[in-house]
């Protein structure tokens, strides 16, 4: 049986009930610059490069403190979108990534709806055709906000469901997490600089500083070991090494996403997807263990609460989506694993923790959860999970246990032979040159866009808007283009680098 006929029959990506879903929304907020994104029923494009009306696409219209859920049965038709953008330097990165995602994904994503057979060749064209459609958006909003000219950045983790197919991609350290009740998954890289050996290579041999910030809190330490706080890059003293925007840095930060594609199991499975003011607080085993007997609007105001409790108030923005993706007919996540619901009733319940978390965030221990990339550009279905407990069910075997499938796990930087020593796969997809040398071209007319607007704002004009955009490209099989594309797309890469040392 092939691998993907294996898949099949563990899980139909769409049934005739096709799954619930379940998403809950709460920030805390202290400097304002998170940016959340929840738009959880939007309709797939019906032809390449076509965007449905605007009215077609629910708006996000949290309550005044921050608060937002529902729930809704998955569409083949449909997709949903959840997305946490961290500013920092303030929210205007944040916000611009907020305004433009959906409507550069749209250009990019392929006709709809998704094909019901797995074992079907359209089907591996079709979900990688989706990793495609991140890429390019990630490297289209670094575009679109160089022509603001303002010295700002964020990271962005962007999460799109359809049916139970759940492709993630993200820069910097707002991280992901997919528990299935007896796993837990991370579904995104960290790419904070203390955490990668790989950036610091990449960094310290374009030339960059990596260090903390000194005693007097002003610049790099001429030491680490008696400066304060992570690792940076320097100059900019950013301490991620991806993000969107961030200008200041230009060579050293890229906006190049990884990209995470798997399967929830047909038990369901629930995604917390939040900013660092969680992860700095908790690891993600903690988190999930947190959550797993409380339905998904008390889950998400249960992780705030804690946070809040156990750091004495909120010491950064703190943003995070919960959202279940559960088989029709259950109705609760603690439900689908076999966990009692709480002795009180779930919206009660879920109003008095959002409560309690409001209250300790107005009354107001580092971790760090990591996990070493694997670049992969199409992994084969295999059971994977960073964490595992048979608490849960101790009498269930692990062979019985319901996993997730990763489909992809793509590291997109090092597609382009962007990180020094780490291999470039090509298989399917990641072999297309002409897309290749077109993301790294975008980069590097970011940097030009960038120091003109910066320039135009420095005179005190108003920077003009650029309209420039990586055009949606059709597959092209590496067979068709050969050494020849693959060595412009290693010139493509070397001007990126040398244009980013000589910006500096």
């Amino acid at each position: 049986m092939s691998t993907f006929g294996a898949l099949a029959n563990s899980l139909p990506l769409y049934t005739s009930a096709a799954p619930q879903i379940k998403y809950a929304l709460v920030k805390g907020v202290l400097k304002g610059e998170d940016v959340t994104l929840v738009q959880p029923v939007i309709p797939w494009p019906k032809e390449a490069s076509s965007a449905p009306e605007p009215t077609a696409i629910p708006s996000e219209r949290p309550d005044t403190d921050g608060r937002l859920s529902g729930e809704h049965s998955s569409s083949q038709g449909a997709f949903g979108a959840f997305c946490v953008f961290d500013g920092h330097n303030g929210p205007q990165a944040a916000q611009s990534c907020k305004r433009d995602f959906l409507r550069l994904l749209l250009g990019q994503l392929p006709p709809g709806p998704m094909p019901q057979d797995p074992e079907l060749p359209e089907f591996a064209g079709w979900r990688e055709s989706i990793q495609k459609a991140l890429a390019v958006t990630f490297h289209q909003m670094q575009h679109s906000f160089a022509s603001s000219g303002v010295l700002a950045g964020t990271t962005a983790t962007c999460v799109l469901q359809t049916g139970c197919l759940v492709t993630v991609a993200n820069v910097g350290d707002s991280l992901g997490l997919l528990d299935t009740g007896y796993d837990v998954l991370a579904i995104t890289a960290d790419h904070r600089v203390c955490d990668s050996a790989e950036e610091q290579d990449r960094v310290t041999q374009l030339g960059g500083t990596i260090t903390n910030v000194d005693r007097s809190g002003h610049g790099p330490s001429a030491d680490p070991v008696n400066g304060l706080g992570p690792l940076r890059i320097w100059p900019g003293g950013v301490a991620n090494a991806r993000a969107i925007g961030d200008f200041d840095v230009p060579g050293y930060l890229l906006p190049c996403p990884h990209i995470h594609q798997l399967v929830v199991p047909r038990q369901g499975g629930r995604m917390v997807i939040a900013s660092d003011g969680v992860w700095d607080a908790f690891d993600m085993k903690r988190v999930a263990k947190l959550t797993r007997s409380h339905p998904t609007a008390v889950a998400a105001g249960k992780i705030l609460t804690t946070v809040v409790r156990a750091q004495g108030g909120l010491r950064d923005d703190t943003s995070l989506i919960v959202v279940d993706i559960l088989p029709p007919g259950v109705d609760s996540f603690p439900e689908a694993i076999g966990r009692k619901k709480p002795s009180s009733g779930g919206t009660s319940s879920g109003q008095k923790e959002l409560a309690a978390a409001r209250t300790a965030v107005q009354s107001s221990s580092w971790c760090c959860m990591s996990r070493p990339a694997v670049i992969e550009a199409d992994a084969s279905v295999y059971n994977a999970s960073v964490h595992s407990d048979p608490s849960v069910h101790p009498d269930i075997s692990l062979r019985s246990r319901p996993l997730a499938r990763m489909l992809a796990d793509v590291d997109v930087a090092a597609v382009l032979g962007l990180m020094p020593g780490v291999r470039r796969p090509f298989s399917g997809l990641w072999r297309d040159a002409v897309l290749l040398a077109a993301l790294v071209e975008t980069q590097k007319d970011a940097l030009e866009v960038f120091n003109n607007s910066f320039g135009q704002r420095r005179q005190g004009l108003k920077p003009a808007h650029s309209t420039h955009s990586v055009a949606s490209l059709p597959y092209v099989d590496d067979s068709a283009h050969g050494a020849n594309e693959m060595g412009k797309l290693d010139l493509c890469s070397m001007a990126l680098q040398q244009a980013g040392a000589s910006a500096i």
